[in-house]
């Protein structure tokens, strides 16, 4: 039974090092793309909702002043 078991359970293929980084590579690539459209997605119905120009802007200086003192949180 144990045999079979052992049979049945696969190992992972191993890559090398210049595969792991290709494919990490492509992984951070993805996720780049990723938020630059979620980014988007959110500043252009951010700016729509704001308005004017100088209101989209006093909001975005305030949220970039609150954001700074988050990111070390």
């Amino acid at each position: 039974m144990a045999k079979e078991q052992a049979d049945q359970v696969q190992e992972k293929p191993v890559r090398s090092a210049k595969e792991q980084m290709i494919r990490g590579s492509i992984w951070m690539t993805a996720g780049s793309v990723f938020s630059r459209v979620l980014g988007a997605i959110y500043v252009i119905p951010w700016m729509i909702w704001m308005g004017s120009q100088s209101a989209a802007l006093t909001a975005n200086a305030l949220f970039t002043k609150g954001i700074r003192s988050m990111r070390f949180f």
